[in-house]
């Protein structure tokens, strides 16, 4: 059984069979279905309606995660939204802002019980901005802690494709000193990956970290941490909680990897599944990289 009913010249032709009758002057009821809210873990991972841990972390679901507030609000402390920066991360929210004197910056809105550690602000506040984005302010707005930094125009390395032989060494001179750095400052920064190094100065390749959002201080070698992102270039204590300057090292050196051989070495890789095998097993380096590196 068919509908017979005719639209601009056709026969709607929809199946009948599975629609339920209705009789002669009754009425039909429409069953709204309720919108799934989405669901994430106190480290920001997305997880399913069913879900009663993170799959990702094992952390605790967050029921009632708080909402955005672009829609409605166009000011942020003394400094005017000029547009949302979309991220995957729900932790957070990312603007551009201006000043009163038309300056431009950009803002990170941490949503209530995903601050940083604003001990690492103390230290960045005092560092040397040659590979830092220079911290403007810090602040509480609407119950919620947010940091202004310098705008970089450059973009992020994840962005400009693959790097040739001299780029790419002169991306782990830069990031390379900058690890030093952090090093003596007793920054573990925790998520060194492409998204976070931006390019300050396209024709000099000056590049600068970004997100110290799961940064810790730490004077020991290793010391301990719940993990915040997890990724592919996340170190194997990282992964299990441990917190070392050496952790950084190697999300440069996995960065590196992906570069030198294009894109291959994680070529068909679950990142999940990486992740686990690096942890049990340990990670096999290709042969054929040049020694250059």
């Amino acid at each position: 059984m068919y509908c017979q009913n005719t639209v601009d010249g056709n026969q709607c032709g929809w199946l009948l069979m599975n629609v339920p009758q209705t009789p002669i002057g009754g009425t039909v009821e429409i069953e709204v279905t309720e919108e799934q809210k989405e669901r994430y873990c106190i480290n920001g991972h997305e997880v399913g309606v069913d879900d009663f841990m993170c799959m990702e972390c094992g952390a605790d679901i967050v029921e009632n995660p708080t909402t955005s507030e672009e829609e409605t609000v166009r000011t942020i402390d003394e400094y005017t939204i000029v547009e949302s920066i979309k991220i995957s991360n729900a932790t957070k929210e990312c603007f551009l802002i201006k000043d009163e004197q038309e300056q431009f910056y950009f803002l990170t809105l941490y949503h209530k019980d995903f601050e940083p550690d604003k001990t690492i602000y103390d230290v960045l506040e005092k560092s040397d901005v040659d590979h830092v984005a220079q911290l403007i302010k810090t602040g509480y707005w609407e119950d919620r802690f947010f940091e202004v930094t310098e705008r970089i125009l450059g973009g992020s390395i994840c962005k400009i494709g693959y790097l040739d032989e001299d780029r790419l060494e002169k991306m782990v001179d830069e990031i390379g000193r900058a690890l030093r750095d952090f090093s003596d400052s007793g920054i573990r920064h925790r998520d060194l990956c492409p998204n976070n190094i931006l390019i300050r100065n396209k024709d000099s390749f000056d590049l600068v970290v970004i997100d110290f959002s799961s940064a810790r201080l730490s004077d020991y070698d290793l010391d301990t941490d719940t993990p915040l992102e997890l990724t592919r270039y996340t170190a194997p204590e990282a992964i299990i909680g441990g917190v070392s300057p050496a952790s950084d090292w190697w999300s440069l050196g996995m960065i590196v990897l992906e570069q030198i051989t294009k894109g291959d070495f994680f070529k068909k890789i679950n990142d999940k599944a990486f992740m686990i095998h690096l942890v049990t097993r340990g990670v096999q380096l290709p042969t054929n990289i040049n020694e250059r590196f």
